[in-house]
């Protein structure tokens, strides 16, 4: 079976925005991962919170039209928050952020893929959280 990735939104801004920092292409390591859920190696896994909190920073046309591609390829799996992730969520500081991590482990998947390890040391021993280059 294939490995599952839950992308934090701002591997999804990389991706689209073809992003950069000062020495890194992070766009190119964004596009890599998507690629090779397109083409079938890994499972993506998006939730409606990542397609909320996208909608605010982005152009939602373009996470629809990701969502399209993915759908038809059977490479998608979609996730919805309930009542009980946003409490959990709740109990940490940085909510937006924590949601995704509790939907990662709620979904089983293999790698929680985000720019901002630094912000989940209380899920470092419920899911690998990684940086997109390094899977």
């Amino acid at each position: 079976m294939a490995e599952k990735l839950y992308l934090d939104t701002n591997i999804y801004l990389d991706y689209f925005e073809n992003r950069h920092d000062n020495i890194r292409p992070l766009g190119f390591f964004a596009y890599n991962l998507i690629r090779r859920c397109i083409e079938g190696e890994v499972k993506l896994i998006m939730s409606d919170w990542v397609i909320e909190e996208f909608g605010k920073i982005g152009d939602a046309y373009k996470i629809n039209d990701l969502i399209r591609t993915l759908k038809k390829h059977g490479s998608l799996l979609m996730v919805r928050t309930n009542s009980q992730d946003l409490s959990k969520s709740r109990k940490y500081k940085n909510k937006p952020d924590t949601l995704h991590a509790i939907l990662a482990i709620k979904t089983c998947a293999d790698y929680f893929v985000t720019r901002n390890i630094k912000n989940f040391p209380n899920f470092q021993n419920s899911i690998n959280i990684v940086l997109p280059e390094n899977i």
